[in-house]
């Protein structure tokens, strides 16, 4: 049975076939995009050499145009062998999602004779314990605030305090938060492997004042 022709993808200017599935990457190799095909070749040396920093700078600059899970596992696994466990964390939960079978790009797949579907469930297989591990070696920080309240650890915005915990590197932090007028700072200790709640401001029971 011959492969389905996909769906036409303009590229650096020229029409290519867009990609039926995941092939570890051999795809993008063929798509003539020179510059993040290089840079997904440069990372592979990168990492055979054990230069992960390097790996990972090379596989973010691929992510950024080819949103595929073997580019994205090759991205996650350099942030983790280079200490980078947060990222890694975000990267191993995307690829989770990404290769979910309820998933837009996993049920795109079924169309063409190319998916292999027990590729995508390694690799999902891969994130799920990758995520289990890295837990282990982070702190976990929730914040218990009142609506309305923006907060930051180390100085930098927490963006959606809707997604608790907080992963953070393990040792002390600042936590500051600001409601209107006012404002509280903390330092807190985190372990790695273990949560840690702080209440802010007095927290989601704080009452807010009604208005004049």
């Amino acid at each position: 049975m011959s492969a389905k022709a996909g769906p036409v993808t303009m590229l650096a200017g020229a029409p290519t076939a867009a990609k039926p599935a995941d092939d570890d990457g051999e795809f993008i190799r063929t798509l003539g995009v020179d510059e993040q095909a290089r840079a997904l070749e440069e990372g592979e040396r990168f990492a055979a050499s054990g230069d992960y920093e390097g790996a990972r700078l090379k596989f973010a600059d691929a992510w950024t145009v080819w949103r595929l899970p073997s580019v994205l596992l090759r991205l996650a696994v350099a942030e983790e062998r280079c200490g980078r466990f947060i990222d890694a964390l975000k990267s191993y939960g995307e690829l989770k999602e990404l290769t979910d079978p309820a998933s837009d790009y996993v049920r795109s797949l079924a169309s063409y004779d190319s998916y292999d579907p027990e590729a995508i469930d390694a690799m999902r297989i891969h994130a799920d314990l990758s995520l289990a591990r890295l837990v282990e070696r982070v702190g976990q920080l929730e914040v218990d605030h009142p609506p309305g309240a923006t907060v930051s650890i180390d100085g930098h915005l927490v963006a959606n305090l809707d997604e608790q915990p907080i992963w953070v590197r393990a040792g002390v932090h600042r936590v500051s938060a600001t409601l209107g007028d006012a404002t509280e700072s903390m330092s807190v200790e985190c372990v790695a492997g273990a949560r840690k709640v702080v209440t802010v401001l007095g927290g989601s029971a704080r009452k807010q004042p009604r208005p004049e």
